[in-house]
């Protein structure tokens, strides 16, 4: 009886195990991280600036391009939360014009206007979480920013 007992509590032991992380881990908290293999990089973290005109609302990032770059159309990112809230963290593709990247939303809804890239959040363990996008992305810009704030999270897809 004490065998099986003994054997029971090792097959449990070994099946928790293998529940945890065991890939790289973000070194600052509440910045993403793209994963690539066992590798994690740094998105470029800045403040979008905010102006209006007519309708629209403009955020700008300085700069034609990301320094983080992945060539998946579907990228996975790791995050160590602190201050903000994985699950509000949204995406957008940004268009380059004039040596920056903007995004323009419309206080009107428009067919044709910028849309949110899908992600989902999911607790990898204590305050580290895994987003993943849920759709193909094209080659481009792209920022990743808490709801309500101008802070940004800038990558490119090649």
């Amino acid at each position: 009886m004490k065998v099986v007992l003994t054997a029971m509590v090792f097959f449990c032991s070994v099946f928790a195990q293998s529940d945890r992380y065991n890939g790289p881990k973000p070194v600052k908290t509440d910045v993403p991280y793209l994963l690539h293999a066992s590798k994690l990089v740094e998105l470029d973290s800045t403040t979008a600036q905010q102006s209006e005109k007519k309708d629209d609302i403009i955020y700008t990032i300085s700069g034609t391009s990301s320094q983080a770059q992945t060539p998946l159309p579907e990228p996975i990112f790791v995050i160590a939360v602190d201050k903000i809230q994985a699950d509000k963290l949204d995406m957008y593709r940004m268009n380059s014009k004039g040596g920056s990247r903007e995004l323009i939303i419309s206080r009107k809804p428009k067919r044709d206007g910028p849309r949110q890239v899908r992600m989902t959040a999911s607790k990898l363990e204590g305050n580290l979480y895994r987003l993943e996008v849920q759709e193909f992305l094209e080659e481009g810009e792209y920022c990743m920013s808490p709801q309500g704030a101008n802070s940004v999270f800038c990558f490119a897809v090649y």
